[in-house]
């Protein structure tokens, strides 16, 4: 709990210990009273009727009730046992109210105190009156609606308002003691004792105060508004009335002069009055004074951060578009001092050919203002006060200046990067350009070579006596030259991946032809090491948009490694599923597997297995990975140890032409 509801519930809870603490008193000498025979202490007087037994137990029970809400809080035993008090409570004053309005006698009071033989006015004097009774069960159910309610705001406020309806009760009945109005004893028909309405509106306040200070009634008299202040001012001094009627019926009676008592209680209200009127003056000049003081320290903190800002701020007037406030930075973008601007119209900062459109912008953009780039789309550039056009970047924010709309415009001297960006276009168009060179030089001799070997193996005499060997090296040169052209290959692609030129173009692809073709490019290789080489297609997937030569590059990588990585007599599948919105391709081995630190890093360029006998570039599941994010797709691994691995991705079934980032 914070220290700003902290600090009021503390002083309510003084106040609630100090209220009980003047109740328990008061009900223990009257205790004592009823237990040694004592008028005095039972009744405050002789000629005043006793607080009953019943009465006194009430007050015990209900501030302990009162004690253990403050004290234990919402503990669940401490709930349950004052929950079954003041249901007790409850039952017990709606009998007692009932023996005595309604002459259903239960002799419920039999049971607090025995029989009394003494009565006034047909009541008996130990009996509870039936206007106590009620002020006691308005306490017992606010503090039961507390009990169940306690999160609710309503509800205690309800409970509070009981607690006040039953001190008011209590009040009328003290103040008819105080200005002795009260009808002699023995033509009272429902009494209630001096004590007892004492330690009702003792109780009242403290189950009042109970509900805690941010409810009605002490949410108005807390806070530092206006009214809150005109009712505390009001709160003490109202007291001065009934202590001055009190005076005026009681202790001076007739000896004073009425004209002189006019005078007396005309000077009194204008004392009151002066005093909540000089209170209200000090509370609302404090106010003022605090607001202008609060309004001097937001502008001072409104301009540092105004002119801390990285970017250039200008505030426009949004009818008139004249410049109202300029931070410094608006002079290293336009040249222009901060004052040089002030009242000056907003396109002074235009070059001249953009002022007209940009008025009849400016007046569109006020129809419907909101906070949006501006221009969005479009080659944005200012004047320089030299005359030099600056490409820029702006943003239109509407706020309200008093009673004025300003539009706040940001502004991003975009040179720098608009230059930087410039000089990477042309190096990447000069390294596409050096790709396109190095791969024709570097493939073109490769093709020659190859070629010229497959030549020279033709032409070479059957009867040739070294002739197998000539062909085992033809085979070991030519798959120099296709791992040569590969590698090339991959180079290439990475190089258009980092450039993000990496295009794909999607069209309609049977996918039964795209997988026998696959498989029938790895028939050889998986017969020469004994693997088993099968395919499982779902029925459904028949079709897909994609850009097959890349597809095909995908589970080339993926089957070749599967292949690499199975042991003799292992078994490789390739699995199709269709899906509401995608393909899923997957293919799966029971080969060495990858361990768990390395899975997460196969994806990554020119990683590599940690196996010395098998040796890569490191780049295929790199170019896979990107390959299928250009379809819209995600790639990824499954695999144990020693159980295999399965490579899968998914492939959207629209996919559009697009160039990987």
């Amino acid at each position: 709990m914070n220290a700003a509801r902290r600090g009021p519930e503390l002083f309510f809870n003084r106040v609630i210990y100090s209220l009980l603490s003047v109740a328990l008193l008061i009900s223990g000498l009257a205790s004592l009273g009823w237990i040694f025979d004592i008028p005095m202490l039972r009744s405050f007087g002789t000629e005043f009727f006793p607080f009953a037994p019943g009465g006194i137990l009430a007050t015990f029970l209900i501030s302990g009730v009162v004690l253990i809400r403050a004290l234990a809080g919402p503990r669940p035993m401490a709930m349950l046992f004052g929950k079954i008090i003041l249901l007790f409570l409850i039952f017990s004053l709606v009998t007692i109210t009932l023996a005595t309005l309604g002459g259903v006698n239960l002799d419920i009071e039999q049971v607090l105190y025995p029989r009394q033989t003494d009565e006034i006015g047909g009541l008996l004097i130990g009996r509870i009156a039936p206007l106590a009774a009620v002020c006691f069960l308005l306490q017992t159910t606010a503090l039961l609606l507390l009990y169940y309610f306690e999160a609710n705001r309503r509800v205690r406020s309800l409970a509070a308002s009981l607690a006040m309806i039953s001190t008011a009760g209590s009040s009328v009945a003290m103040l008819g003691y105080f200005y002795k109005t009260a009808v002699e004893l023995g033509e009272v028909k429902i009494p209630m004792s001096l004590p007892i309405s004492l330690v009702l509106t003792l109780l009242g306040i403290a189950v009042m105060t109970s509900a805690g200070p941010h409810c009605w009634p002490f949410d108005r008299l807390t806070g530092s508004s206006v009214r809150a202040t005109i009712l505390r001012a009001l709160l003490p001094v109202s007291t001065m009335i009934p202590i001055y009627g009190w005076l005026n019926a009681v202790v001076l009676r007739d000896s004073v002069n009425p004209a002189l008592s006019a005078a007396f209680l005309t000077i009194l209200f204008v004392g009151i009055l002066s005093t909540v009127a000089n209170r209200v003056a000090e509370t609302i000049g404090g106010k003022i004074d605090s607001a202008q003081t609060a309004r001097r320290q937001s502008e001072e903190k409104f301009r540092v951060i105004f002119d801390s800002s990285p970017n250039a701020l200008i505030t426009v007037d949004s009818f008139q578009g004249s410049i109202s406030l300029v931070n410094s930075q608006v002079e290293n973008v336009f040249g222009y001092k901060p004052e040089e601007l002030l009242g000056m119209q907003m396109e002074v900062l235009v070059p001249e050919r953009f002022q007209k459109i940009h008025q009849q912008d400016r007046r569109n953009y006020m129809k419907a203002p909101s906070a949006r780039p501006m221009g969005a789309g479009r080659h944005l550039v200012g004047r320089h006060k030299n005359g030099k056009e600056i490409p820029l970047e702006i943003a239109l924010t509407p706020i309200r200046d008093q009673s004025r709309a300003v539009i706040l415009v940001t502004v991003t001297d975009i040179s720098t990067r608009t230059r930087l960006e410039r000089e990477r276009d042309e190096a990447l168009k000069a390294r596409e350009e050096l790709i396109g060179v190095v791969s024709h030089e570097i493939r073109n001799p490769l093709s020659v070579i190859a070629t010229g070997f497959e030549i020279i193996r033709r032409v070479l005499p059957p009867t040739y006596e070294s002739r197998e060997k000539v062909e085992k090296q033809f085979d070991h040169i030519n798959a120099a030259v296709q791992t040569m052209t590969r590698i090339t290959a991959d180079l290439l692609d990475v190089t258009r991946i980092e450039a993000g030129l990496l295009r794909i173009e999607p069209r309609s692809t049977n996918i039964v032809l795209l997988i026998e073709d696959i498989l029938m490019q790895f028939k050889a290789r998986a017969e020469a090491k004994k693997i088993r080489l099968e395919s499982h297609l779902s029925p459904e997937a028949k079709s897909i948009n994609c850009d097959r030569d890349r597809i095909v590059q995908v589970l080339a990588n993926l089957l070749g490694n599967a292949i690499k990585f199975t042991t003799e007599g292992g078994l490789i599948v390739l699995e199709v599923q269709s899906g509401k919105e995608s393909i899923h391709f997957q293919v799966k081995d029971n080969g060495i597997g990858i361990p768990p630190e390395e899975a997460e890093h196969v994806f990554e360029r020119f990683w590599q297995a940690k196996h010395k006998q098998y040796v890569g570039s490191g780049l295929g599941l790199y170019i896979a990975r990107n390959i299928i994010r250009a379809h819209g797709g995600e790639i990824g691994v499954r695999s144990k140890p020693g159980e295999g691995s399965t490579f899968y991705f998914d492939l959207p079934l629209a996919t559009r032409e697009k160039t990987a980032a």
